[in-house]
């Protein structure tokens, strides 16, 4: 067997020469796909609580866990494979005889593939025991360390197979030789095979944290045993393939000899069963929600990783830089293509024009009419409240607080609630939560029996997993749309308003509520209309100037110039409910701003957070109008104005701390921006607060209703997907609030 140079050991005293840096960078900069979805990977499942979440909600369904762990193993392999190909090529060109930076090269080329695909494995472990044991980042810095040791875990694991397969050496033919590699080989598939099956029905968390170091144990023996392999065989690298410029010849050569056959059909076959589930989930809104996020990820991370490798191998082997000419042209495609279009429909209500909507003076003269009888009522003192929500954002845990509060309040007060409401503002997800409640008062419109339960009702529907589909357009065509315009394939912003109708199932009170159109809910003037004033707050992105998508005229300068959104689109088009709320929930990165072409100008919405998170702008300027109108000075002595605040953040003041002097130079306006974000909004929130108590006298006419009330340290996700443990706790926290049972005590008196 020939002598390998490349096999010789690194001393401490070289790992820290210039030589070996230099080369370690080369490494980087060589494999720097695979290393990107790794700290991708961390970032995603170790630092943010939506990743958290997801990982908790793997933990909970015993489908989306079975699916991870096949997900894992397709990005393990990817990773290795495909990493190992482009390490193969460099190979090849190296010298039987090196000097130090061509055998610190060699080393790296041969490990790094290997270490790569072992590191897959390392995160997720990690990821799975900060959940348990740190889900706050107190001791991350515990986590890290063990990070930074598993380079040698992975060596001692890789120093102690390597003694088991050069025992080899000792064995005086060839056949006893790959016989003994090939028993230890066989055994560990048949093991992992085997702990795989069992994992998979017991669903256990101490079983998955053996089942993946297992893993990690096997996969440094398979890999090992595998080069021993290669070395008894003696199999000889082809120099005249090095020089040919033929792409697919190179790359044909390299993957199917000898050496990489067996390899390369697993792959094969491993990329077919990915593509399954990638397009699978792409394309489909109910195996989307089948599938689960977590699973899904991982299936993106080894897809999108061979298309990273792919323009690494191009570059490797013409030896030009592929990815700044790929940057380039995405650039360049951007010119001269929209890929964020909203989607307008036509209206097929062609009675019901935007610009007959009624605005508030006269929304509020049909609201009163509705309820003279009441108010006309000289016998009852009893005050007659206007209730005006506001609801803050915060993706699903603002949708599924809000419209789980409302409908609370609505179940525990037999529908007395309801009655007095007269707008529902918000934001983000809280504007998902109102229209939520929207559509159920909608729908007893037509069937007042169609629930006795709205608590169940509007849960049953925000419960759902919004997140999968939508994220599967990010990580799927909008990736490549940068350079291919795919004006067939919706953009992840569509995605999200397709699994807010669809996503539910049919077997949800709410399915396909969302798909409803604003013409066919908005008011006209001189006739009744049975609904609260909905306004879907948005920013417009170019100037941050607010914008309100609502059901009323709101273009009355008594307003502060807020953009009626509804005002730009011609008489013919419409905009689904849908659309509308993720336009106002369209935060970076995960939804794009949404572009409306209006008035020979390119207007693009986003979050209606940037300006005002809860709503409170408009409400406040509602409230000031009509104290002013006739009809509720007449009715002074009963009427009542009171806002309810639905909100689903922690409270308290920002933590303050210094701020790095190179950050202070070159990121001051930023850091200041987003500071600005909530400042904003509380701004708004106070000033409303002042409104109400100058008016009234007393903070009774301001109430909130806060998630984080109940008492409880629970970090709740901003997601458009909640794990059953959160969603228990928010449900706990319904049944807890004190500020909920005081006001159904009063409603019921």
């Amino acid at each position: 067997m020939p002598h390998n140079p490349y096999r010789q050991k690194i001393s401490i005293g070289e790992v820290f020469s210039w030589t070996y840096l230099r080369v370690l960078f080369k490494a980087i900069w060589l494999f720097f796909p695979s290393i990107l979805f790794l700290v991708l990977a961390w970032f995603a499942f170790w630092q943010i609580t939506q990743g958290k979440d997801l990982m908790q909600r793997t933990l909970e369904n015993p489908r989306i866990f079975a699916t991870f762990i096949f997900a894992e193993i397709f990005w393990v392999y990817i990773t290795w494979y495909t990493s190992r190909i482009i390490g193969k090529i460099k190979t090849a060109g190296l010298s039987d005889s090196p000097d130090k930076e061509e055998r610190f090269w060699g080393r790296f080329l041969i490990q790094m593939p290997r270490f790569l695909a072992f590191s897959c494995l390392t995160i997720i472990i990690l990821a799975f025991l900060k959940l348990r044991f740190d889900p706050e980042n107190r001791i991350n810095w515990v986590f890290s360390i063990i990070l930074g040791l598993s380079i040698f875990i992975y060596f001692g694991i890789y120093a102690f197979w390597s003694r088991k397969a050069d025992n080899t050496d000792g064995l005086t033919d060839k056949k006893s030789k790959v016989k003994y590699l090939n028993s230890f080989r066989y055994t560990t598939y048949g093991l992992l095979g085997t702990a795989l099956l069992v994992i998979i029905f017991l669903q256990s968390f101490i079983f998955l944290m053996i089942l993946l170091f297992a893993f990690q144990v096997g996969l440094v023996l398979i890999l090992i045993f595998r080069r021993k392999l290669i070395f008894i065989e003696e199999l000889q690298k082809d120099i005249e393939l090095l020089k040919t410029k033929q792409f697919l010849v190179k790359v044909r050569k390299f993957t199917f000899d000898s050496e990489d056959r067996l390899y390369t059909w697993v792959f094969i076959g491993i990329l077919v069963v990915g593509l399954f589930f990638y397009l699978s989930t792409i394309f489909s809104v109910s195996f989307s929600v089948y599938i689960g996020t977590f699973p899904f990820v991982l299936f993106a991370f080894g897809l999108l990783l061979i298309l990273g490798n792919g323009v690494t191998l191009v570059s490797v082997i013409y030896r030009i830089n592929v990815h700044i000419i790929v940057f380039f042209f995405a650039f360049l495609s951007g010119l001269i293509f929209e890929p964020h279009y909203t989607h307008i429909p036509g209206k097929k209500n062609a009675a019901n024009l935007f610009d007959n909507r009624q605005n508030l003076n006269e929304y509020f003269k049909n609201w009163i009419e509705q309820r003279k009888q009441e108010l006309d009522d000289s016998s009852s003192k009893k005050i007659f409240p206007v209730y005006f929500v506001l609801a803050d954002g915060g993706a699903s845990r603002s949708g599924y607080w809000a419209a789980s509060v409302l409908a609370k309040l609505n179940d525990e007060t037999s529908g007395r609630f309801s009655k007095h409401i007269f707008c529902l503002s918000g934001a983000s997800g809280g504007s998902v939560g109102n229209v939520t409640y929207f559509n159920l008062l909608r729908a007893k419109q037509t069937n007042e029996s169609v629930t006795k339960n709205e608590v169940r009702a509007v849960q049953d529907y925000l419960e759902t997993d919004f997140l999968t589909y939508t994220i599967a357009r990010m990580l799927g065509p909008d990736v490549f749309r940068y350079i291919i315009p795919l004006k067939s394939i919706d953009d992840r912003a569509a995605a999200l308003a397709r699994v807010l109708e669809k996503g539910s199932g049919k077997q949800s009170l709410l399915y396909d509520s969302m798909a409803t159109c604003f013409s066919e809910i908005i008011t006209q003037k001189n006739k009744p209309y049975p609904l609260p004033i909905l306004c879907i707050n948005t920013t417009r992105m170019q100037d941050g100037r607010p914008a309100v998508i609502s059901n009323i005229d709101l273009t009355d300068p008594r307003f502060n110039k807020r953009l009626d959104f509804l005002d730009l689109l011609d008489e013919d088009r419409d905009i689904k409910l849908s659309t509308s709320v993720v336009l106002g929930a369209s935060f970076p990165y995960l939804s794009p701003a949404g572009r409306i072409d209006a008035d020979n100008k390119q207007h693009y919405f986003v979050d209606g957070g940037y300006f005002d998170n809860s709503g409170s702008g408009v409400v406040s300027e509602m409230i000031s109008i009509l104290l002013k109108d006739p009809l509720y000075i007449k009715y002074q002595s009963k009427l009542q104005f009171y806002v309810l605040h639905i909100t689903n953040s922690p409270q308290g003041d920002a933590a303050l701390g210094k701020v790095n002097p190179l950050v202070n130079d070159l990121a001051a306006p930023v850091k200041t921006l987003i500071g600005a974000y909530g400042t904003q909004t509380i701004v708004n929130d106070e000033r409303l607060w002042n409104l109400m108590n100058n008016t009234y006298g007393d903070p009774l006419h301001y109430r909130k209703f806060n998630l984080y009330d109940d008492g409880k340290s629970i970090t709740y996700s901003m997601n458009w997907v909640i794990s059953d443990t959160l969603l228990n706790a928010m449900n706990y926290s319904l049944g807890y609030n004190a500020e909920l049972k005081k006001m159904v005590t009063e409603i019921n008196k």
